[in-house]
């Protein structure tokens, strides 16, 4: 790093710690005499303390990340995340260069208007403290947002080798498959329907990816899926929990903590594939191109996040997927055949070392 370089690293820091200096004395404020509702958790062997001041938000938390939630006590986490609430989001005084700077992603302000509130986003690297302000009028709204604390997982999580990412992941016989592709591609569809065909299940929508010396693996966070109304008719009876439906105007969010025993707390990832529904057609897999198959798994990853699309991030993330090969998986109407050709499929693929 060049002189210039250094100098606008060293004052993004120096202006981030009078950001979040200025966010803990806000947050300390507008909770002072309160007592937090702590939830603890454990994401891809990382332990995380929720302080939750939003009572709306606290059965929710529990509800999506049930698979993930554990006893704790105050000083067993490594991660720290204050949720609270209040009428309007507190603006910080941070120059933009400095919060989307290169070296540093630690802090988002997020904006709903449609909602007529705002979000503030941040997690403090240095301190390992995330603060959420996340002004909430009633539970159905949590419901409404879908996949709660999605972007502050993101944030706290994020490091050279594993990030949030947005796909589904099953397994057989610890062959795991990353489902990619953008919404009402089939991901959710396959991944349930291969977890009540026996598979091992990680995840429908979003997951953790780590990649070290022996590879990639996956690891679950959220114990809901969202399925559309003609998907779950397909599907056998009591297979999940109605959360909220049609919580979105297109799919339910189903709560499926009675299959924990499918859930698999690691799974090593040896094939992408990219589900493509072909009407009348058997189901069929072929080879797909690796740097096309990245690019839009990468860009699905980036627009459910909302966060820019930074070069270094964008890197990072088609750093974890390099190597590994990808497939288009063109899936027929019956459920069943498409789990029964996947199945197939990774029964030839080589199991990775441990």
């Amino acid at each position: 790093m060049n002189g210039t370089g250094e100098k606008n690293l060293q004052n993004a820091k120096r202006w981030l710690r009078l950001a979040f200096a200025q966010l803990d004395r806000r947050f300390r404020r507008a909770t002072a005499g309160w007592e937090p509702e702590k939830i603890y958790l454990n994401i891809a062997g990382v332990s995380m303390r929720v302080d939750c001041y939003v009572n709306e938000l606290v059965d929710p938390i529990r509800q999506q990340l049930a698979y993930c939630c554990q006893d704790g006590d105050d000083g067993d986490h490594e991660i720290l995340l204050n949720i609270w609430n209040e009428q309007l989001a507190p603006y910080v005084a941070i120059p933009e260069w400095a919060c989307h700077s290169n070296h540093l992603r630690t802090i988002v302000e997020y904006s709903e208007p449609h909602w007529a509130f705002q979000r503030l986003i941040a997690h403090d690297r240095e301190r390992r403290i995330g603060y959420l302000l996340n002004p909430v009028r009633s539970a159905m709204e949590v419901f409404v947002r879908g996949h709660i604390l999605v972007k502050s997982i993101y944030l706290a999580l994020l490091e050279d080798n594993r990030s949030l990412f947005h796909a589904a992941a099953i397994g057989w016989k610890n062959r795991g498959a990353l489902i990619c592709g953008r919404g009402g591609r089939g991901k959710s569809t396959l991944a349930i329907s291969g977890m009540i065909g026996g598979f091992q299940y990680v995840s429908d929508d979003y997951l953790i990816l780590e990649k070290n010396a022996n590879g990639l693996c996956a690891y679950p966070i959220y114990s809901i899926v969202t399925l559309a109304e003609e998907m779950q008719a397909k599907l056998p009876p009591l297979w999940g929990d109605y959360l909220y439906p049609n919580y979105n105007g297109k799919k339910d969010v189903i709560k499926i903590s009675a299959r924990h025993d499918f859930f698999a707390p690691r799974l090593p990832i040896v094939v992408g594939i990219f589900p493509e529904v072909r009407t009348g057609e058997k189901p069929a897999i072929e080879a797909m191109h690796p740097g096309r198959a990245i690019t839009q798994a990468v860009h699905s990853t980036i627009v459910q996040t909302q966060f820019q699309e930074l070069p270094k991030q964008v890197r990072r993330l088609s750093s974890l997927l390099r190597s590994l090969p990808f497939y288009r998986f063109y899936v027929g109407e019956c459920l069943e055949e498409n789990v029964a050709v996947l199945r197939k499929f990774l029964e030839k693929q080589n199991v990775p070392a441990e």
